[in-house]
């Protein structure tokens, strides 16, 4: 297992992603909880093929806004390993089930899930998935992992003294629904502009290559505002099918070399290091690290939790959460 975790928000999501529930997420997973203490054999259950479950969680004892969950995949008959017989040396089937484990940790102060890294447990859809088991199908909010992202190039010319161009290429062939964040007024400056001429491009003129380029030219001294610069940024999901490539040149000063970032395919999920000289991460670690982890890195996941949570509905409680599962045909 590696040694660091990934970082996500856990929320109830309605079903095309265009809203969000402001449900208490603690609650739900405590009533997983309940399920675990009162009836185990309803919390074993199959996602995607394989058979999951929840583990025993892991709560601090003096604060309850952060705890962990770990879940298990069920190792199947044919992929268990042997034990051994000390008297014999003979190699001999293990009994009990055994679980390829990662651990969901859950910090509802700051609404970040924190999810550790073993190649062979559960991954955040099978966790997602495992999750949902106890929403009824036609719940109109499921539980959501959304990957928390970072992006190295863009931390670079937020750092930057000037910026010299930007040059947008795009492939109108696809769906340009997407291309504009979905929280900005596609109205307003030079987006709203922008969105008109490409829908105006692939409709009227019927191409399939719009390419935009904005830059100072030849001349000297001269620099674009690197603020207004990323606030086009920013409004862009750099994420869009429909980007080919967006480039933009940068420095850091007069008279220094010219830098190019690229940002095709260039986020990447925010992870965090828990801990060196260690063979795995336990539960009970994470547990009692967590905590000043998201605190000293507050910086880096904080405007993108405020920026997804804003417009948040209040929905409440009500869900028909299912304690009882009922064995279905994989």
């Amino acid at each position: 297992m590696a040694n660091y975790v990934k970082a996500y928000t856990l929320v109830f999501e309605s079903e095309d992603g265009a809203q969000i529930a402001n449900r208490d997420v603690t609650v739900f997973l405590k009533k997983i909880e309940c399920v675990l203490s009162e009836s185990s054999s309803n919390i074993l259950r199959p996602v995607n093929g394989k058979y999951f479950q929840v583990h025993a969680y892991k709560w601090n004892g003096l604060n309850e806004d952060y705890f962990v969950v770990p879940l298990g995949k069920l190792k199947a008959e044919a992929d268990k390993p042997y034990g051994k017989d000390p008297n014999t040396q003979q190699l001999i089937d293990i009994p009990l089930d055994m679980f390829d484990v990662n651990s969901l940790a859950y910090h509802a102060l700051y609404k970040v899930a924190l999810i550790s890294t073993n190649q062979y447990g559960p991954t955040d859809r099978d966790i997602e998935g495992y999750l949902n088991t106890y929403l009824s199908e036609v719940e109109p909010y499921k539980l959501r992992l959304r990957p928390i992202n970072k992006n190295i190039k863009l931390e670079n010319i937020r750092n930057a003294k000037e910026a010299i161009h930007i040059d947008i290429v795009l492939n109108t062939s696809k769906s340009l629904h997407d291309f504009v964040s979905a929280d900005i007024n596609k109205d307003m400056g030079v987006v709203g502009h922008l969105s008109a001429l490409l829908n105006h491009s692939k409709k009227e003129i019927e191409s399939n290559t719009f390419t935009l380029s904005l830059g100072l030219g030849k001349g000297r001294g001269k620099s674009m505002d690197v603020n207004a610069l990323l606030t086009l940024l920013d409004s862009i999901n750099l994420n869009a099918d429909c980007i080919s490539e967006i480039t933009v040149g940068y420095r850091y000063g007069k008279g220094e070399p010219i830098n190019y970032a690229k940002f095709k395919n260039s986020t990447s999920i925010l992870t965090f290091p828990l801990v060196k000289n260690i063979n795995r991460l336990t539960a009970g670690y994470i547990l009692d690290n967590m905590n000043q982890v998201l605190v000293a890195n507050r910086n880096k996941y904080y405007e993108q939790i405020e920026k997804y949570f804003c417009n948040a509905v209040e929905e409440g409680g009500e869900y028909d959460f299912q304690e009882i599962w009922v064995e279905q045909t994989l």
